[in-house]
C-alpha cells in the first residue's frame, strides 16, 4: 500500500473544503438568527426611509436654492449619502449572511430527506430550490 493511500496520510492532508462540508449545521441557531434579522428589518427600514426622505427634501431645496446656499446643501446631502451607504451596506451584508444560513438549512433538509429515503422529494426540491450539491 502506497503512502498516499494510508488513512493517516489522508487525514493529515485533507482539503479544507471537505472539512467545511462535513461541519454539522445547527438549524435551530440559524433559524433564530434569521428570525432576529427579519424582526429587525422594520426598524432598519424606517431609519433608512427617514434618511431618504431627508435627502429628498435637501434635493428639492438644492434645485431652488441660490448659489451661496447650494454649497451648504450639498455638504448636508453628502453627509446623508454617507449615512445611507453605511446603513444599506450593513443591510446588504446581513441579507447575504442570512441567505447563506438559509442555503445551509436547505441543504441539510435535503440531506435529511435523502437519508430518510425520500428520493422523489429530494429530486423535486433540489431542482425547485436550485441546489446543485449537498
Amino acid at each position: 500500500m502506497s503512502i498516499y493511500e494510508k488513512n493517516w496520510w489522508r487525514r493529515t492532508f485533507k482539503s479544507s473544503k471537505s472539512k467545511r462540508m462535513k461541519k454539522k449545521v445547527d438549524i435551530l441557531h440559524d433559524v433564530d438568527a434569521i428570525c432576529d434579522f427579519v424582526s429587525s428589518l422594520n426598524m432598519v427600514s424606517s431609519k433608512i426611509l427617514k434618511d431618504l426622505n431627508a435627502y429628498e427634501e435637501l434635493e428639492k431645496e438644492r434645485q431652488v436654492a441660490k448659489a451661496g446656499l447650494v454649497l451648504m446643501n450639498l455638504d448636508a446631502q453628502a453627509d446623508l449619502v454617507t449615512k445611507l451607504i453605511e446603513k444599506m451596506s450593513f443591510l446588504h451584508d446581513d441579507c447575504d449572511l442570512n441567505m447563506q444560513r438559509l442555503e445551509m438549512i436547505t441543504k441539510q433538509v435535503l440531506r435529511n430527506a435523502k437519508k430518510a429515503g425520500m428520493k422523489d422529494f429530494v429530486k423535486e426540491n433540489q431542482e425547485k430550490w436550485r441546489i446543485e450539491d449537498f
